[in-house]
């Protein structure tokens, strides 16, 4: 008989479990070959005691929540380049960013009308997958004094350009590459276009903020103070719809802000600080709602969050948003929305010497490919300074990426003498928490949703940061346990819209492909 609850391994003062396993070891098993594969046996003694792993009911606790309060804060001095002030003060008018949000909406049906008029479709995620590549490539290539939007920059991204080509050439008929490249072609133009057009925009006359913004709780519902109840906020005569916010999720970003704040907080009266946060809160929800995305947004379960914190002591996310991130200070792609909640800035901007860190980046190729260069050379560096520094990655092991050169980075870093381990989770047995948690009307508790490919979990530590956080055989059945925790409750209903799911795509693909014969 199915259980309700996946079983864990038994108390921390019962484990007693060696650090690294007398028959071989599935920790490093499959990672790649044998010319690539690192010689664990030749690592130095792991004496580190087992690691304290959360009990069943901790982690079906952290499922059931949507911040981690009593997680400690992270320690500027395990950075090489402390970060600055995490509280941006500087901020346009509300209207700026409803311009951005109105200027990538109208890109992405852009984008979405020129595939159907060639005759041609994207696979789920194409475009946001495309928009995060140019967010990061323009990065890259930008060296104007002038500083480009943090949406639409105004600057070529021909890497993120070509990597759109191939995927859309994976995903449909090969003997339509030309029709596909024209497809591509006019989405760049487009983007020029927007870029342009919104600095404009930018530049002319933008209507003031409204004094004020209305915060109403939804009618029903315990009275609409119920965790799981929403809350609407009224932007007045910029915007006629609302902005919505979980109530469970509101708390949290009460908290985040204020803890951004710090003693500035207590500068201003409690009414100027509520009008601080209401208009930061309205820019944190607009960027987020144009840049969509659910399943490009979803993050790691509160249960794997425990695990890891437990067995490897990470203390920070270095992918995440005020809205999935279990714990304040954390990296985010837009520091100019995020840093009024404890954001630290880009990941590439984050160069940590010691510490362990935990990273579930989006499922992009180009950012992934951008991660391991930026780990392999911290790594490096930490080594040569004789300093523990660990990082435990999850990524979707998708077709598409597995494809994809970036893929290949990770296994040869996985056997670097770098790799620690290296754990494949089937796609049926794991979820995530999803992207529009914060919108859900059941709070934590029901903002599940099922992989949609296989995961992949790689811990890359220096030598000491292996000895002091070893990647021991319970710390792989406790995680495994806490993942498969964040199915949905619905197992079933879940399991069955994946199959139709997966039956339709497929029979869309053999479509495609008889058309070309």
């Amino acid at each position: 008989k199915r259980k309700s609850h996946p079983t864990l391994p038994p108390p921390a003062e019962r484990v007693r479990l060696p650090a690294i396993s007398k028959r071989k070891n599935r920790s490093v098993k499959n990672i790649g070959p044998p010319s690539l594969a690192h010689d664990h046996s030749r690592d130095a003694p792991i004496s580190a005691p087992p690691c304290q792993l959360p009990s069943r009911d901790q982690v079906i606790a952290a499922e059931d929540r949507c911040y981690d309060a009593d997680h400690a804060e992270f320690s500027n001095s395990h950075c090489a380049d402390p970060p600055g002030p995490r509280h941006h003060t500087n901020h346009e008018p509300l209207s700026a960013e409803i311009h951005r949000g109105e200027a990538l909406r109208r890109l992405r049906l852009g984008f979405t009308e020129s595939l159907r008029t060639h005759h041609l479709s994207a696979p789920v995620g194409a475009f946001e997958r495309w928009h995060f590549g140019w967010l990061l490539c323009s990065g890259h290539s930008h060296n104007a004094t002038h500083p480009l939007d943090p949406l639409l920059p105004a600057a070529a991204a021909p890497e993120a350009d070509q990597a759109l080509v191939e995927e859309l050439e994976e995903g449909g008929c090969a003997k339509r590459d030309e029709a596909t490249r024209v497809a591509v072609g006019a989405l760049r133009e487009a983007a020029d276009a927007e870029a342009v057009r919104l600095a404009n925009d930018l530049a002319g006359r933008l209507d003031p903020d409204p004094e004020g913004l209305e915060l109403r709780p939804a009618e029903g519902g315990a009275g609409g103070s119920g965790s799981g109840t929403l809350s609407h906020l009224f932007l007045g005569s910029l915007m006629p719809t609302t902005l919505k916010i979980s109530n469970e999720w509101l708390g949290k970003l009460r908290v985040m802000h204020a803890a951004a704040r710090g003693e500035g907080a207590g500068e201003a009266g409690e009414e100027e600080e509520e009008a601080r946060f209401r208009l930061d809160l309205a820019r944190l929800l607009l960027r987020y709602k144009a840049i969509g995305g659910s399943g490009f947004q979803a993050a790691l379960g509160g249960g794997a969050f425990a695990v890891l914190r437990s067995c490897f002591g990470t203390t920070l996310e270095l992918f995440a948003s005020p809205l999935n991130a279990r714990a304040a200070p954390y990296c985010s792609a837009f520091p100019d929305t995020d840093r009024a909640f404890g954001s630290l800035g880009s990941f590439l901007a984050f160069r940590p010497a010691s510490g362990a860190f935990e990273a579930n980046p989006p499922f992009v190729p180009l950012v992934v490919d951008a991660m391991c260069a930026h780990f392999e050379a911290l790594l490096s560096h930490a080594e040569s300074a004789n300093s523990p520094l660990l990082f435990a990655v999850v990524v979707g092991a998708s077709a598409a990426l597995r494809r994809h050169a970036a893929w290949g980075r990770m296994l040869r870093l996985a056997g670097s003498a770098f790799g620690r381990a290296r754990w494949d989770v089937a796609l049926q047995k794991h979820g995530y928490t999803e992207g529009h948690a914060h919108i859900c009307k059941g709070g934590a508790r029901e903002a599940r949703r099922m992989s949609s490919c296989d995961s992949a979990v790689f811990i890359w530590a220096t030598e000491a940061g292996a000895v002091k956080w070893p990647p021991t055989e319970a710390a792989e059945v406790a995680l495994r346990a806490a993942m498969r925790a964040t199915v949905p409750r619905n197992l079933r209903k879940a399991s069955k819209a994946n199959k139709a799911a997966h039956a339709a795509k497929k029979e869309k693909k053999r479509q495609r492909q008889g058309q070309c014969k």
